[in-house]
């Protein structure tokens, strides 16, 4: 998962005045090799346990300049939306809205839960969710409301 990415300059990242930077942008531009690319990436786990439900990390990082490809609908949503009574849809991936997320009541529900997010994130349609899924297969969920909305 791409975390963060960054392009940069190595002539506009010393500019420290107008000047500088102008003739550092003017050269930039130029230079093709001038620009360099970092992405920070977050490891999720093996694909095909990923796909089987199971996160298993790898315990060694992969190498430099090892192939990265685009992950497939197929495969996120292999990852991402579970089947089942236990599994609620409780929206969708960020970057790729056609890919539905589930999330396991059984483990959601089954320990304290809190749902943070800052104000207009969707917490209150989160929960009504969660709870009406959880009501549908008979389960029992106490809520507390500290602001009492």
């Amino acid at each position: 998962m791409v975390e963060a990415s960054l392009v940069r300059s190595s002539l506009l990242a010393t500019a420290d005045n107008y000047c500088t930077a102008l003739e550092g942008k003017v050269a930039a531009s130029r230079n093709k090799r001038d620009k360099g690319y970092l992405a920070v990436v977050k490891t999720m786990g093996m694909l095909q346990d990923l796909k089987d439900g199971v996160v298993t990390i790898p315990s060694l990082a992969p190498e430099p300049g090892s192939e990265v490809r685009e992950a497939s609908y197929s495969d996120l949503k292999r990852v991402f939306c579970k089947e089942g009574d236990q599994w609620a849809k409780v929206g969708s991936l960020l970057r790729n809205p056609e890919v539905p997320v589930s999330v396991n009541l059984d483990k959601a529900a089954s320990r304290h839960l809190a749902i943070l997010v800052t104000t207009g994130g969707g917490k209150s349609n989160l929960l009504a969710l969660l709870a009406k899924r959880i009501s549908d297969v008979n389960g029992t969920m106490i809520v507390f409301d500290h602001h009492g909305e």
